[in-house]
């Protein structure tokens, strides 16, 4: 059976109110016998009653992470991130697992809303202002990350400067010699594909090249959608020499597709994309991609959360902007000889 705080607080000799704030992560205790009832607390292995806790009204000490899809190793790296930040502050994690679709968001989230928890963490496309509004009604922090309302207003999120990464990844196939470049843009309603498709239009227009409008295929994220629209790419007299993906699946479902009608890269047309997570290098080539600090993310999630429960904080609302990193790898080169026109 769990020590009560009662028990802790005669073993140490302090109030058990003093107790009841370390546990809560409440301020107004002295350093050193904080650290004193941590430490009685990690000796008795004390473990809070969730079920009174909530029935009191007070949240359950947990956040929920809404995540598009937990099999990409970006989302799974990014919950990585958010649990190691919520475990250092002694909050659990709940995930759920949405595949970007609206009633799985609406559902997940009245399931975290039930359980009381302490913030939820957004990182899945699907929702729109109901959601958020029936969030806010609770009281419970909400973040975003990555994929942000399309809209001014007050919302914490994180993410990249999505318009600025695309815009330096096209400029990195321009510097290749590559002019005729086709993007897979993925859907046209979430912020990320919005932001990354104006910035490879943004150095488009500023190298003065122009090109095809179907050559801007937009359309859904996923393996399947990156093969169709490779292959519908490569069924063309006129051909790109370059194509960037702005997520890692439709770049997966590109290469799939250029690999199975021959074609070699960079030789005969090279890749690019955003988000390709190969720690083990396993995939060859080594795809040359824009990457997000996913578990950075994490950690400023949590933080963005907790700063929004405080009473004290004069600005609750923050909308960071944290630094891509551009992986020049393998999968870019010069324009192959009698590449295009076939």
């Amino acid at each position: 059976m769990s020590v009560s705080l009662k028990t802790i607080a005669q073993e140490l000799g302090v109030s058990v109110s003093t107790v009841s704030r370390v546990v809560n992560g409440k301020d107004r205790v002295d350093g050193n016998t904080r650290k004193r009832v941590e430490a009685a607390l990690k000796a008795h292995d004390y473990q809070p009653n969730q079920m009174a806790r909530t029935l009191r009204g007070k949240s359950s000490r947990t956040f929920g992470v809404l995540v598009s899809d937990i099999s990409n190793l970006l989302f799974s790296r990014l919950i990585k991130g958010v649990e190691q930040a919520a475990m250092d502050r002694g909050y659990d994690v709940i995930v759920v697992n949405t595949d970007g679709d609206p009633g799985r968001v609406k559902r997940g989230v009245s399931l975290l809303l039930a359980k009381q928890v302490s913030g939820i963490i957004m990182a899945s496309g699907g929702f729109d202002q109901q959601v958020e509004k029936k969030v806010r009604e609770q009281g419970i922090p909400l973040v975003f990350i990555d994929t942000t309302p399309v809209r001014a207003g007050n919302f914490s999120s994180v993410s990249i400067d999505n318009v600025l990464a695309a815009e330096e990844l096209t400029k990195l196939l321009i510097e290749n010699g590559h002019s005729k470049i086709a993007v897979l843009a993925g859907p046209q309603n979430e912020s990320t594909s919005i932001g990354r498709l104006r910035g490879f239009q943004k150095a488009l227009e500023a190298n003065g090249i122009q090109i095809p409008g179907h050559w801007i295929v937009k359309g859904e994220f996923g393996v399947e959608a990156g093969m169709a629209a490779a292959q519908t790419l490569l069924s063309e007299r006129m051909r790109p020499t370059a194509v960037i993906a702005v997520s890692n699946s439709l770049a997966y479902g590109a290469m799939h597709a250029l690999r199975r009608h021959g074609y070699q890269v960079p030789a005969d047309i090279s890749l690019a994309s955003f988000d390709v997570i190969d720690d083990s290098y396993l995939i060859q080539p080594v795809f040359t991609t824009v990457n997000q600090p996913v578990l950075q993310y994490g950690t400023e999630a949590v933080r963005l959360c907790l700063r929004q429960r405080s009473q004290t904080a004069k600005a609750p609302y923050e909308q960071m902007v944290l630094p891509h990193r551009l992986i020049k790898g393998e999968t870019v080169g010069p324009v192959a000889e009698e590449s295009g026109c076939r």
